[in-house]
């Protein structure tokens, strides 16, 4: 009896057939597994009807796709000459921001989130997507020199001004820092901070469950942790919450300007 296309023909020592009806990728794997991890059994080899390279190619591809689709954002703005639809502008300076070819300049100007102030001006802010219950993580490079003290630049997680989490590159006693804060009713909070590693960090606010964690793209490629924090406000006011970009703390006197570029939301990985 033939084989149909959809089988696969796996001979043994003796040259018997032996028909599998799983994908040729899983015969392929079984008869791997057996000729690496069981020496002492019957040798296994695979020989396909024409169909059998597809067969086995199949499932990799549709692996391929799969692993395409999880590293698609839900959303992302690479801030090229304009503002992807959505974002909303709290306080407002509309002399204080651009966006050109090299991505989207704020000026950071004087003013506060931190305690009662609430002054800040140009936070940009959006929606968060449907993760399904899924971890976010909310990622951005920027690039900026922040130097008098509490200048700072990054992402934040915004319920309203008294109840937001922040994850931010700031100046602090004379040195650059990664900090993770949070702000409760007005009472904020250091949850960790980190040595800036570079100029021009990629930093992201991972949005889970339970907390939020804070990291950058270290060496490697590889996201280390700068710390991590409870939710700022109870679930039915998080359905609220949007995330997006703080730039505030600069100086009076003088034009300083954060640069942001690539902003994604996407699944964790």
């Amino acid at each position: 009896m033939g084989v149909p296309p959809m089988f696969l023909s796996i001979k043994n020592e003796h040259g018997r057939d032996a028909h599998a009806t799983g994908s040729g990728f899983l015969v392929f794997f079984v008869s791997w597994w057996f000729n690496s991890f069981l020496p002492g059994t019957r040798r296994l080899s695979y020989a396909a009807h024409p169909m059998c390279k597809r067969a086995i190619l199949l499932p990799g591809c549709l692996l391929l796709l799969a692993a395409a689709a999880a590293q698609t954002p839900l959303f992302e703005d690479k801030f090229d000459k304009k503002l992807a639809d959505g974002w909303t502008w709290v306080r407002e300076d509309k002399k204080a921001w651009r966006v050109d070819a090299d991505g989207l300049h704020i000026r950071n100007q004087f003013g506060t989130l931190w305690g009662k102030g609430n002054d800040a001006r140009n936070v940009l802010l959006r929606p968060l997507p449907d993760a399904k219950g899924a971890p976010l993580a909310i990622e951005v490079t920027v690039q900026h020199k922040p130097v008098i003290n509490a200048e700072q630049v990054g992402l934040i997680y915004h319920v309203d001004d008294d109840h937001y989490v922040k994850l931010v590159y700031e100046a602090l006693d004379g040195k650059s820092w990664l900090v993770l804060a949070r702000e409760v009713a007005g009472e904020g909070n250091v949850a960790g901070k980190v040595p800036l590693p570079n100029d021009a960090p990629r930093i992201r606010l991972v949005v889970d469950r339970d907390c939020l964690r804070g990291q950058f793209l270290g060496k490697d490629d590889k996201w280390e942790d700068i710390g991590k924090c409870e939710f700022p406000r109870d679930e039915a006011a998080r359905k609220n919450a949007r995330v997006g970009l703080v730039c505030h703390g600069g100086p009076y006197e003088v034009e300083r300007w954060a640069r942001f570029n690539d902003f994604r939301i996407a699944n964790e990985k």
